[in-house]
């Protein structure tokens, strides 16, 4: 699993019991599996993964279109499978996908902390604070189980790879959820680094030190 699709899978999902996400469509697998391949993918794997406690769509077309991304987030779109693509192409796909989710993230967002009765707490962005400062206060709001999430080490603003892979993804998940529908609401930039990106930093890292 990507960090990028570890953290921005979470604002794919329908809200619960807030109204605002339409009935989900539940496809079987083969019924998944036919509207992918009916928007020209031919590498489609679909299961069942403990670990996400979800079904999972694996991609690993290597060539694929602007119009078969698209077709892709619509046939995955309001239902309840996660879908995962190659290092290459899925930057492009989230990059689509949230032309249409971030709309839905950001009313999301604010009935997600209506609901907890703390949207007035959410905090609030001084003129001269910096990205990292303004996040660090995003964390405490968030709790004691959010802090080292935000980061600046590897350049910009990023979700720490070391938080998102050092624990357990599904009981981490409500915590993630707070820090990214803030980070949406109060529009703070986060970005997330790939896996290989990560090991390689990683690697360097630990030769500089040797």
């Amino acid at each position: 699993m990507s960090l990028l699709a570890a953290s921005l899978l979470l604002l794919a999902q329908p809200a619960a019991n807030i109204g605002l996400e339409p009935e989900l469509r539940l496809l079987s697998h083969e019924e998944m599996s036919a509207a992918l391949k009916d928007c020209g993918l031919k590498e489609v794997k679909v299961s069942y993964v403990a670990e996400y406690q979800s079904d999972v769509v694996e991609i690993d077309d290597l060539k694929v279109s602007e119009e078969q991304l698209r077709c892709s987030f619509w046939a995955v779109d309001h239902t309840p499978y996660i879908v995962f693509w190659s290092q290459d192409i899925e930057p492009r796909y989230y990059e689509i996908a949230q032309e249409f989710l971030l709309p839905r993230a950001q009313a999301r967002a604010r009935a997600y902390f209506t609901e907890r009765g703390d949207l007035d707490s959410l905090p609030v962005r001084a003129s001269d604070e910096t990205d990292l400062g303004f996040a660090k206060r995003i964390e405490s709001f968030c709790g004691p189980k959010a802090v080292g999430f935000f980061t600046d080490e590897y350049g910009g603003l990023v979700g720490s790879p070391d938080w998102i892979l050092g624990g357990d993804f599904i009981s981490q998940a409500e915590t993630l959820n707070c820090l990214m529908q803030a980070a949406y609401l109060t529009g703070l930039d986060v970005g997330f680094i790939g896996n290989e990106k990560y090991a390689e930093e990683t690697k360097e890292a630990k030769e500089t030190r040797e």
